[in-house]
């Protein structure tokens, strides 16, 4: 019967989140030429992330969402873009099983952080690791799945990608 009411929550990063607050969806009709309806206006919010989570739906056990589109206009970004586009983050296996690999070259940096964020945003591990060498992290644990590796470089946040996949 689809979403009713709505909270919806945004990231920069995928890690620290801002609520934007709670809307309402209006139940479907049903058409085959139904388009939907206009969306709150997120304007002026920065965002790299956005999380719907359904607080009830328009009845029965089942919440769904049959198409969702987000329009983006004017994007800004405080982000040091010669610094992302200078930084090579190399990623190793990937997807990978039971050990991840990565390293970076970055001249005069030192120690840098990375987290490691799960598909729901949260933090699987953290830490940090020379930037001038290969930093190896047991992954044994964890659950199969989609994960994003964030390392932090001057206060900037790159996002990589990374996939577990079972020992089956």
């Amino acid at each position: 019967m689809g979403f009713n009411e709505v909270a919806i929550d945004y990231s920069i990063d995928g890690v620290i989140w801002d609520t934007y607050g709670t809307i309402s969806i209006p139940q479907a009709v049903e058409s085959s030429t139904y388009e939907g309806f206009a969306g709150p206006d997120l304007s002026g919010l920065n965002a790299q992330y956005v999380l719907l989570t359904a607080l009830n739906n328009h009845g029965g056990t089942c919440y769904g969402l049959g198409e969702i589109r987000i329009e983006t206009k004017g994007a800004l970004s405080n982000i040091d873009d010669q610094l992302i586009a200078d930084t090579v983050v190399e990623v190793f296996p990937n997807p990978f099983q039971d050990e991840l690999s990565w390293n970076i070259q970055l001249e005069d940096q030192g120690m840098i952080d990375f987290n490691i964020v799960d598909a729901l945003g949260s933090i699987v591990d953290s830490g940090q690791f020379d930037a001038n060498s290969t930093y190896k992290i047991s992954t044994a644990a964890w659950a199969s799945g989609s994960y994003f590796l964030q390392i932090i470089v001057k206060g900037q946040v790159i996002s990589k990608p990374i996939t577990r996949i079972g020992n089956d």
